[in-house]
């Protein structure tokens, strides 16, 4: 059996699920680190797209459907998408590599400018920082995952949200 038709089970797709959406409320809203996830949630325009894939070349297709998916008329309500990937890349070095073959993927569907990659992984580390600098946990989830923003959804939402300059000084 190919990778791609691996499928997760129920359960662990349920609880990745659950885990995500409980990270997003707890820790993306609960500590105000994006102006852009309130009201996302509240219009339930979050997409959790969970993917079974564990090797780079799969994880990769993967995106790509996602990101097709999101051009698609039946998610016009969708505003976040989380790209899940709970059994691959792990290691966050090999996960940084991955970051570059992400934005080829964007580049080669002609979405540069339509979309912007944002990434977290429970081991994220900025270059230059201490392990266990605050700053290392606006980016770390449970899972590591793709945020795939809609350029248009930010520079639309940009002039009516509230200024957080308090993110960027945690």
């Amino acid at each position: 059996m190919e990778e791609r038709d691996r499928q997760i089970p129920a359960s662990h797709r349920e609880r990745v699920e659950a885990q995500t959406r409980a990270w997003v409320d707890e820790v993306v809203v609960g500590l105000d680190l994006c102006p852009f996830a309130t009201p996302s949630l509240a219009r339930d325009a979050l997409l959790v797209d969970i993917t079974s894939a564990r090797e780079a070349e799969a994880i990769a297709h993967d995106l790509i459907a996602a990101l097709r998916r999101l051009q698609e008329p039946e998610t016009a309500e969708v505003e976040t998408l989380l790209f899940v990937i709970p059994d691959g890349l792990s290691d966050f070095l090999e996960f940084n590599v991955f970051l570059e073959v992400s934005e080829h993927v964007v580049a080669d569907l002609g979405l540069e400018g339509v979309f912007q990659i944002a990434s977290f992984h429970p081991d994220y580390c900025f270059a230059d920082t201490p392990t266990d600098d605050a700053a290392q946990f606006t980016n770390r989830s449970p899972y590591p995952m793709l945020h795939p923003r809609a350029l248009s959804h930010s520079t639309d939402q940009r002039s009516s949200a509230p200024t957080h300059t308090t993110t960027y000084e945690r």
